[in-house]
């Protein structure tokens, strides 16, 4: 009797080790291997360009990318725009037998100023880019500047249309420096803006005497930068307009 517990636990695990019990904590069989995604290795050629662009105006940018490897399966051209201000013009292209053309253009409405943005492009398995191929992912930067045209005069431009081509969140909006008006009795015109300056004229008084002044003042700080006499011009003072040099 003393050899019996021995003897049943050495037939159990011998049992155990035939039916591959202690080894298979699965369905019952050897595990699957996941599928092999190959390497490929992208080229671009492209940098860091610059594209400059008028207010309302399109640009657009292209480049090229170029794979060497087999692929493991399909392969879809995936391409990732930061900052919103750029965007597909149209689905990337093929270029032989492993490269793409992309085209990016500019967003509409756009504020102005130069940003840098981010473009990313990688190669996928699948539409959804559930799986990314090893190498493929390859970043650059796009800057753009977006030059806005002056105020220069009332209602803007010639064509008083007082129509600016640009969409501005409002909740970004912050009061602007201000400009006390003299307590003499001076009344202010419309105005105009040209590289960062403020334009305004103003009639002192308001008889046939008075004299009527026109006055520059720094869009960011609201300083008056200087003051020019008009002299009499009578009872009514038209708006100013101002112009870029060239």
């Amino acid at each position: 009797m003393g050899y019996a517990r021995p003897w049943a636990t050495i037939i159990l695990t011998s049992a155990l080790s035939a039916c591959g019990g202690s080894a298979d904590t699965g369905s019952g069989g050897a595990g699957t291997a996941p599928p092999t995604i190959s390497t490929l290795n992208v080229a671009l050629d492209s940098s860091s360009p610059t594209t400059e662009v008028s207010e309302g105006s399109k640009a657009t940018y292209s480049f090229s990318a170029t794979y060497t490897g087999t692929p493991s399966g399909a392969v879809v051209p995936d391409i990732q725009i930061d900052g919103g201000r750029f965007l597909l013009a149209n689905a990337p292209t093929a270029s032989g037998a492993n490269g793409y053309q992309v085209k990016l253009t500019n967003a509409d409405f756009l504020p102005g100023g130069s940003t840098t943005n981010a473009v990313t492009f990688r190669l996928c398995t699948d539409a959804s880019c559930t799986t990314v191929y090893p190498g493929s992912t390859k970043t650059f930067s796009v800057n753009l500047n977006v030059k806005l045209k002056d105020w220069a005069t009332f209602q803007r431009d010639a064509a008083h249309t007082a129509y600016v081509a640009v969409k501005y969140n409002a909740a970004n909006f912050r009061p602007t420096p201000v400009w006390s008006v003299p307590s003499e009795g001076s009344a202010p015109s419309a105005v105009a803006a040209c590289q960062g300056s403020v334009f305004a004229n103003f009639q002192q008084g308001g008889t046939t005497s008075s004299h009527s002044f026109t006055r520059a003042f720094a869009s960011a700080s609201g300083v008056q930068q200087w003051s020019y006499d008009l002299g009499q011009v009578g009872f009514n003072v038209s708006a100013p307009s101002c112009a870029t040099a060239a």
